[in-house]
């Protein structure tokens, strides 16, 4: 075997989210095979995936048994509403404290952990939730901000209050990210995307992306299916009522997206007119190599484990704060499914449909329900073009331009 194409022990634990000594463990007891060169473990990357893979299907099986088991104890938890994660007097999240939600959130984990881990109580990733042009908490989207706290919460298991969370600032972008929000309203998610244009509101994915992506939110208030669509409005905290478009997802693999945003019949009123409130929304989950870092290309020529850029995106703001319906009993279901589409895969974008709107206490419109719609897995993109889109980014981190 050739050493440049292995992984170390360390490069090991990094991936499988485990101390250095765990994987030792692991090589002595022969779970995952390994040789040693002049005294060193060195662990084939297959060898790596295979044993994740096992993982997590043995994981989701116990999540799924679990469940059942529920079921059968008479316990629905297909009828869960969203009010599932609240803040107490502290301002620390209280959690769902039904099984089904610990499962749930322990698979989210498993999903989406970073590739780096570290010690004691630092934070594992850093958060992008946009520009800070709100008023409420770090004058941030109300509803980014919400998701940040949550999947802060759910990934580094630890209680993190509203007032503690810091989500990252400026555009260093190295090691594990975390971005909450789409292109119009989070720059990170903008450049990461290729979109390009004069305004947060004009903004279109170049001719010539590199990232291969295939969902995207049309982020373009001058494109024909923004301008022919009609406006609907939700209540944010510390905003109120507020209008906004229906922003049209893109698939590119087809014509027809399978997620389409339509108008329920609750509404609300915005500078006197009665906007409807969205019945659903899309929700997309991507997950790539952190192509952001600096250190990106230094960290690929050294074959070395690299870090990873991790984009929660709803077509509008109330689609992106209800990534806290998969950290609930109501979102087990479709996190199961997703688990099972993507066999183990690490880079991948998942597509979810969030529906159901409700309005509740403190002035918020939440949905209530989601389903798994696909998996797009990513694991196979050549390095050639990771690398490629790495420069592009740098460049427009140099140089932004909106």
């Amino acid at each position: 075997m050739a050493r440049s194409n292995n992984l170390t022990t360390g490069d090991a634990a990094r991936i499988l989210g485990v101390k250095t000594e765990d994987v030792r463990e692991l090589i002595r007891s022969g779970e995952l095979p390994a040789v040693k060169l002049a005294g060193k473990f060195q662990i084939r990357p297959e060898y790596v995936a295979a044993y994740r893979r096992r993982k997590l299907r043995e994981q989701l099986s116990e999540s799924v048994l679990s469940r059942r088991a529920l079921l059968r104890a008479g316990t629905s938890i297909l009828g869960v509403l969203a009010l599932n994660i609240f803040y107490d007097a502290t301002k620390h999240i209280v959690w769902e404290k039904s099984r089904a939600g610990r499962d749930a959130r322990n698979l989210f984990r498993l999903l989406f952990s970073p590739a780096a881990m570290s010690g004691g109580d630092a934070p594992l990733f850093d958060y992008a939730l946009g520009r800070r042009r709100y008023d409420g908490p770090g004058r941030y989207h109300p509803d980014n901000w919400a998701a940040g706290v949550a999947i802060a919460a759910a990934l580094e298991s630890r209680n993190i209050s509203v007032d503690e969370f810091r989500p990252n600032i400026g555009l260093q972008l190295a090691g594990d990210i975390v971005v909450a929000g789409g292109p119009t309203s989070t720059q990170e998610t903008s450049i990461a995307w290729e979109f390009e244009g004069p305004s947060t509101r004009q903004l279109t994915r170049r001719r010539d992306a590199v990232v291969p992506l295939r969902w995207w939110g049309v982020s373009n208030e001058d494109d024909p299916s923004v301008a022919d669509s009609m406006h609907v409005g939700y209540s944010m905290e510390h905003v109120g009522a507020v209008e906004d478009q229906i922003w049209p997802l893109v698939d590119s693999q087809t014509a027809s997206p399978e997620v389409q945003t339509i108008p329920s019949e609750d509404s609300v009123s915005v500078n006197g007119r009665h906007l409807a409130v969205p019945y659903n929304n899309y929700l997309i989950v991507s997950r790539l190599p952190n192509f952001l870092d600096p250190r990106f290309p230094d960290l690929v020529r050294a074959h070395r484990a690299t870090p990873h850029l991790t984009v929660f995106e709803g077509a509008n703001g109330i689609g992106t704060r209800a990534v806290d319906l998969l950290l609930s009993a109501a979102g087990l279901q479709s996190l199961e499914d997703a688990a099972d589409k993507l066999d183990g895969a690490r880079n991948f974008q998942l597509l979810f449909e969030v529906y159901g709107p409700s309005s509740f206490p403190f002035g918020l419109h939440r949905f209530t329900r989601i389903r798994f719609v696909a998996a797009h897995d990513l694991s196979d993109v050549d390095t050639a073009a990771w690398q490629e889109a790495h420069r592009y980014a740098r460049a427009r981190i140099a140089r932004p331009v909106r």
